[in-house]
């Protein structure tokens, strides 16, 4: 793909090439430090080359915060299928401070089979949340997409960089 954009000084060309890399998954799209994002760019200006350096060995763990928003944003763009796969509802009602709680706990921990555990109640507000969502005009947006979560490769020729992007949702 050639795109070229023009300027009063000069005319610059920019050359991307698509690519293909079966190892770059949804898994480990953020690990992956050989070709760079627009995150990757953010931190990259806003720390020294050291900083930088660090980040990239040591990132920092998902706040709760951030773990919600990941499973939010699965359910309503993967659906509740891939949501079901990823993650387990704790059952309601569990007193973590009993006997009989902590053995229904160990219950269902044992039962995730490498999911990620959800609280009840976030997933109550999830699930209310994806109802408000639902009911928004621009709702039908989301709807008319064919394709999410996808991950774009490709090399910027000009700079000899490799770059990646993740898009939410592809109509």
């Amino acid at each position: 793909m050639v795109k070229k954009k023009e300027t009063k000084q000069k005319e610059e060309t920019f050359i991307m090439t698509p690519l293909v890399d079966n190892e770059i998954t949804d898994k480990n799209y953020y690990d992956d430090h050989m070709y760079i994002t627009n995150s990757t760019l953010k931190m990259f200006i806003n720390k020294c080359p050291r900083g930088f350096q660090h980040i990239l060995n040591n990132p920092p763990k998902p706040s709760a915060a951030m773990k919600f928003g990941t499973a939010f944003h699965m359910l309503v763009l993967e659906g509740r299928d891939v949501f079901d796969s990823n993650y387990a509802v704790e059952p309601d009602g569990i007193d973590k401070r009993t006997t009989l709680g902590k053995n229904m706990l160990l219950q269902f921990n044992e039962s995730l089979k490498g999911r990620e555990a959800i609280s009840h109640k976030d997933y109550k507000l999830m699930e209310d949340m994806y109802t408000n969502l639902r009911s928004s005009k621009h709702y039908s947006l989301i709807l008319d997409c064919k394709d999410f979560e996808k991950i774009y490769l490709w090399k910027n020729e000009v700079l000899d960089i490799l770059c990646k992007g993740k898009l939410d949702a592809v109509s």
